[in-house]
């Protein structure tokens, strides 16, 4: 594989891209091998390319740079920090630098990005599925990087080693013991009851909290798309920012078609109460082309309302503390608050679940699971369409199989009709089905 390289640089000049405002630091962007998060353009024409195609190439370089640097969101270059600083460790340790592979043989390539991967296995003792996310970040930096043997990254070796090792894993612990659990309407209830204790110094938080959550969980959001106030939200330049704004958001009234912007409290029917909350998000990150979207929660059907109703928490937040037209719906809430105060349910008697299983994300994961596990379904092909359409997702198959975890077919626990049922999937199956080896 060649002589090691006696050094391994571990730090780059970073140049700013789209969506990445000056105020990142080199800490908040890590360092990658072989250069910054993209190469220039220059920098990939061989040396043998003709003149007339070179000067195109250099001509339109700036337009190449655009392009790259708006190709992953601010939040996935964040993610993809951990495979890359994977690959500088098992550099450094080695000497083997994405340099030094550039112009190795496809054979050479392939041992060492196997290599990498034996490296994360026995060092992290790290699972198959997370090896196989680490490759994909380090894949992803080194094709925007224009290398040189991206195709003999993953090798059919390689492929067969990671499903060795994931049969390993799931004999060691089967896949729902350390699966993440959904936040079901039992636990988002209970949710709203810890965020009342959690805040109660703090009215404001109190009902901003419980309306991101209500609606994060309801409309199966994002939990970013629901909390303004983590840093990669609060880009306002970024094209990734997705969270609810406050002059895309509505509410309806019986009777009544008309959609009242939540801003203008002044214009909304006296003495009614609104039937639904509506939100319109113009690009969204289900679908590769970042279609714009509509969601729509519904009031509960229940008289009393119980356990909780998402349109009358959100009403109950713009009417005492209305957020500025110009800015998020929920301003101050990051996604901190929301896993904090979920490990605060997941600790509650009354659920009693492993906190490090349940945070933010569970929510969204808790509002399919329930829709892909209701007894009472339509016809299979508008059920699905219901689905599709209510997480904005491209194919129902696809888009939620991601986010949802499927239940045995025990029909006396598929029982709810709606979001609202707390009686489906309560916190003892969650307990039977996700915490109990047998």
């Amino acid at each position: 594989m060649g002589t090691p390289t006696s050094t391994v640089q571990l730090h780059h000049q970073h140049r700013p891209y789209p969506g990445d405002p000056q105020r990142h630091s080199r800490r908040d962007l890590p360092p990658i091998l072989g250069g910054g998060w993209f190469r220039d353009i220059e920098e990939t024409i061989p040396h043998d390319a003709p003149d007339v195609l070179a000067q195109l190439v250099r001509e339109y370089a700036p337009l190449f740079r655009d392009a790259i640097g708006s190709s992953l969101a601010v939040n996935s270059r964040n993610t993809y920090r951990t495979g890359q600083n994977a690959l500088i460790q098992f550099a450094a340790r080695t000497g083997i630098t994405a340099a030094a592979l550039a112009d190795r043989s496809p054979a050479n390539i392939s041992l060492a990005f196997r290599a990498f991967a034996i490296f994360l296995r026995q060092t992290r003792q790290i699972q198959a599925n997370t090896i196989d996310q680490y490759l994909s970040h380090c894949k992803t930096t080194l094709t925007h990087q224009s290398w040189h043997g991206i195709e003999y990254i993953r090798s059919a070796l390689l492929t067969i080693l990671l499903r060795g090792w994931h049969r390993d894993d799931i004999k060691q612990c089967p896949a729902r013991l350390k699966a993440s659990i959904p936040a079901t309407t039992s636990v988002m209830s209970v949710f709203f009851q810890v965020a009342s204790l959690r805040y109660s110094s703090n009215p404001q938080k109190c009902a901003e909290i419980k309306a991101s959550a209500a609606a994060t969980f309801y409309l199966a959001l994002r939990s970013a798309e629901g909390a303004a106030g983590s840093s990669s939200a609060r880009d306002e330049d970024s094209p990734e920012s997705h969270h609810i704004r406050a002059n895309k958001a509505f509410f309806r009234f019986e009777r009544d078609d008309h959609f009242y912007p939540a801003i203008h409290g002044t214009i909304f029917p006296a003495g009614k109460l609104p039937t639904s909350f509506d939100i319109i998000q113009d690009s969204t990150k289900n679908t590769l082309s970042r279609g714009s979207a509509h969601r729509g929660a519904h009031r509960n059907p229940h008289p009393s309302g119980q356990p909780f109703d998402v349109v009358l928490l959100v009403w109950d937040y713009v009417t005492r503390y209305p957020p500025l037209p110009t800015g998020a719906f929920f301003p101050t809430i990051t996604t901190s608050d929301l896993t904090s105060t979920m490990h605060d349910t997941a600790r509650h008697p009354s659920i009693n679940l492993d906190p490090k299983r349940l945070s933010n994300r569970c929510m969204r994961s808790g509002s399919v699971t329930m829709l892909r596990n209701m007894k009472n379904k339509l016809i299979h092909q508008r059920d699905l369409e219901t689905i599709r359409a209510h997480g904005n997702w491209a194919s129902a198959d696809v888009g939620a199989n991601i986010y949802s975890h499927n239940s045995p077919d025990a029909e006396e626990l598929v029982k709810a009709p709606s979001l609202y049922d707390d009686g489906f999937m309560t916190p003892h199956y969650l307990r039977w089905f996700y915490m109990t080896p047998m």
